[in-house]
């Protein structure tokens, strides 16, 4: 009898069902990311700030470029009074900034962005063929600031529960006030130092912007989450489609 007392008290193995339910939860709970710091959202928002200010910005003052590529002082073979062909230059470079992805190691792409995009910069000021400015100033550049732009963009709501739209704010500002410095900035190194030197010293320039997101929280659990796919997404549509 005390045998059958200790049998009936014997607990049943879980369902399956409810097994695998739980380690699923598990393994979810695991994925997620640990609540960024301060200093880390502070730091997301001082690069995604430089990125538009350098991106945004520079793809605004093609216009300079375009105007002194087109003029009889241009250094560019074939590229004299054909306004439409060089437009098409920036229209390519800041088209390919919308061409962007979801990416799971941040740290990587970025800097493997910046690092292309000024390579465009750079070749571009050794160019003397128009089609040296596509493949330099259009193409590699538009790749680069397209690798540079698109992470941080994507990952940084994720990161922000309270203030989102303040700190989206902040990095879209960027945009504005790069255009307003870099545009007489330019104007000042082509009247004083040239073409080539200018293209160079907007390279190097570049560099300095990447400020080092120097660790990610980005994973897997994080790039399935609807917040980031309406980012690399949804947002990006409009930008394609003007």
């Amino acid at each position: 009898m005390p045998s059958n007392h200790h049998e009936s008290l014997r607990l049943e193995p879980l369902h399956p069902q409810l097994e695998s339910l739980t380690s699923t939860s598990d393994h979810q709970r695991n994925e997620e990311p640990s609540r960024p710091t301060r200093g880390y959202q502070a730091l997301l928002l001082l690069s995604g700030f430089f990125m538009t200010f350098h991106v945004i910005g520079i793809n605004s003052v093609f216009g300079i470029f375009q105007e002194l590529y087109t003029s009889p002082n241009s250094n560019i073979r074939g590229a004299q009074r054909q306004d439409a062909l060089v437009s098409l230059v920036g229209t390519i470079g800041s088209g390919l900034t919308w061409s962007g992805s979801i990416f799971e190691n941040v740290k990587i792409i970025t800097l493997a962005g910046v690092v292309i995009m000024s390579l465009g910069l750079l070749l571009a000021s050794f160019s003397t063929m128009l089609w040296h400015l596509y493949l330099t100033q259009a193409l590699l550049y538009g790749v680069g600031s397209s690798m540079y732009y698109f992470p941080i963009m994507s990952i940084t709501p994720v990161y922000f529960d309270r203030h989102r739209g303040f700190a989206m704010g902040v990095i879209l500002a960027g945009s504005g006030v790069g255009g307003l410095v870099i545009a007489p900035v330019l104007q000042l190194l082509l009247d004083k130092h040239g073409v080539h030197w200018a293209l160079r010293i907007l390279a190097i320039w570049n560099l300095p912007g990447f400020n080092g997101v120097r660790r990610t929280r980005v994973n897997m659990g994080l790039v399935k989450r609807g917040t980031f796919l309406y980012q690399v997404g949804i947002r990006s549509i409009p930008h394609q489609l003007s």
